[in-house]
């Protein structure tokens, strides 16, 4: 039964018109807009594949997964629980008007069939253990996808002209006598900085103990007035997002470090570092800065900042294509170094050698 399900629900997922699209005759060569546009009529195919006019798309994944135990990241509060299988009854399908709807398994239906052309999934069901929505979408490699992307680092660009307003602004509140703006100043500072994602609001007996930057609890925190030869330095220690561990030594300004000294001051290991500020509220702050500006942002500009910088440094005009590419993936590596981005974490009740540790700020601050 799974085989057949699957079977169809991949011919249903990569049906040509499996989104909604607007009811208007559009000539070759179109510029694509927000929302995906196609042509009257549909086909069917089986490569992983869907049209787009007037070029086929790549479809990104298109299977559900089997019934089975769910493992989670890291130490998760539900690991062990049973992953119930999906039916055609799960399924949410959207396609285009007068499209032809792709037959469920034998004796099954759909949850429900819509037209819904403000969005870009092209079928979404609910798995059973977190209520997490997962959608098929179209593949990185799209042309959708690449102009989404496209936007992402644009707006990463519109920050570089006024990134340096941005930390004269976060170094002034430092000595705010509002200790909101303190801990709002300091949080931008580690996420511009550190390349920290924000960190969100969960469950904690939901969800595994991770944390971002706004999340941040005391005992993910050491100070160290001198730390090898280095003054101020700030250990952290924690689990980030995939319960990846993120543990870094760093030489930090003298307020900073008077800020988190007082930040921590009669709170226990497990209260908040940063207690009067959320993940929304600094989102806030940050869109009045500039449209658009998140801590997301912040990543992009500073992982591309670094990636061209090492570029740069470890680059000559006249290198042959071995050294470009082996300096290239050099580069690569230290945008990996700089926002965590590990293969797998470090083994429990293990110490790693920071590679980020007693990092000096970056040659751009």
């Amino acid at each position: 039964m799974l085989e057949v399900f699957l079977y169809w629900t991949a011919v249903s997922l990569v049906m040509w018109g499996a989104v909604s699209f607007p009811a208007r005759p559009l000539r070759l060569g179109t510029r694509l807009g927000p929302v995906f546009v196609s042509v009257p009529h549909q086909t069917v195919s089986l490569t992983g594949a869907q049209t787009l006019c007037p070029r086929r798309q790549r479809i990104g994944n298109f299977k559900t997964e089997p019934p089975s135990l769910f493992r989670g990241r890291g130490d998760h509060p539900k690991q062990g629980r049973i992953k119930k299988r999906i039916e055609a009854e799960d399924v949410m399908i959207n396609i285009g008007k007068g499209a032809t709807v792709p037959e469920p398994p034998a004796g099954h239906k759909w949850k429900t069939v819509q037209h819904d052309n403000k969005v870009t999934w092209l079928a979404s069901w609910s798995e059973n253990i977190q209520g997490q929505i997962k959608y098929v979408m179209l593949n990185p490699t799209s042309r959708l996808k690449g102009e989404k992307d496209w936007a992402k680092y644009e707006t990463a660009r519109k920050l570089k002209d006024i990134v340096e307003k941005i930390r004269e602004q976060y170094r002034a509140d430092w000595k705010s006598k509002e200790m909101k703006v303190r801990q709002r100043a300091v949080a931008v500072y580690f996420i511009d900085i550190l390349a920290l994602r924000a960190g969100n609001e969960k469950d904690a007996d939901e969800s595994a103990d991770t944390v971002g930057c706004c999340s941040l609890r005391v005992e993910h925190l050491t100070l160290h007035e001198e730390m090898d030869g280095k003054e101020h330095v700030v250990e952290f220690d924690f689990l980030g997002k995939d319960s990846i561990r993120y543990y870094n030594r760093m030489s930090v300004e003298k307020q900073v470090f008077k800020n988190i000294g007082l930040f921590m001051k009669d709170k226990v290991p497990g209260d908040d570092l940063f207690d009067r500020l959320t993940t929304a509220t600094l989102n806030k702050h940050l869109s009045e800065l500039m449209e658009g500006l998140t801590a997301k942002v912040f990543r992009t500009f500073n992982a591309s900042r670094t990636l061209q910088d090492q570029l740069d440094e470890l680059t000559e005009e006249d290198d042959t294509t071995p050294a470009k590419l082996l300096s290239y993936n050099r580069a690569n590596r230290a945008v990996a170094i700089l926002c965590n981005h590990q293969v797998r974490p470090h083994p429990p009740g293990t110490v790693p050698t920071p590679t980020l540790a007693l990092r000096p700020h970056p040659p751009w601050h």
